[in-house]
């Protein structure tokens, strides 16, 4: 790793510790031009941006403390240590206090539109969500731009969530207008 690598390791830490928040974090980066090194995955070189999932893989790794993953074991490495012990301690523990519990709920067959929508904004796909208001135990369905939802708000012009039943109840309700028209069986 060299200096700008490094440079840029000290940076992610130091914001997320101020910040608490990885996606803040990953759009500050970008702002500032601390983008990610070239990937061995892709054919970008340095062109690529931070995600919120690119950016905790980073503040998660403990080689920026000197040591190495083997399997699921932690050892000793022969890095140099970019950041202190002390840091790397505190943004694990952040980072563990602010995970998210996921849930493997299968398919969403409640999303009638899933993989079919798109962002007038920026050409994305739209995906499904949904929240869990904690007042009253509503769960809200949505859908949202994947490159807003990755890179944020500066990648799309689009609007924040489209409310899940308001867009399904619309192209339903044109969908049956469209089969209601007999003149159209005809001409198909």
């Amino acid at each position: 790793m060299n200096e700008a690598e490094a440079h840029v390791v000290r940076e992610a830490l130091a914001l997320f510790l101020t910040h608490r928040q990885v996606a803040i974090n990953a759009r500050e980066l970008n702002l500032r031009g601390l983008l990610p090194s070239a990937s061995k995955c892709t054919n970008s070189t340095r062109g690529a941006l931070w995600t919120k999932d690119g950016l905790a893989y980073l503040l998660k790794s403990p080689i920026h403390v000197g040591n190495r993953v083997y399997g699921i074991e932690l050892f000793d490495g022969e890095r140099k240590r970019l950041i202190d012990i002390v840091t790397y301690q505190q943004a694990q523990n952040l980072l563990a206090s602010r995970a998210q519990v996921l849930r493997n709920t299968g398919t969403r067959t409640e999303y009638l539109l899933q993989g079919l929508l798109c962002s007038y904004g920026c050409g994305a796909s739209f995906t499904p969500g949904s929240t869990t208001k904690a007042s009253n135990g509503k769960r809200y369905r949505f859908y949202s731009c994947s490159m807003r939802d990755t890179y944020g708000r500066a990648h799309c012009t689009t609007g924040n969530l489209l409310p899940s039943r308001t867009i399904e109840e619309c192209v339903v309700e044109r969908i049956a207008e469209v089969a209601a028209d007999c003149q159209l069986a005809q001409r198909v």
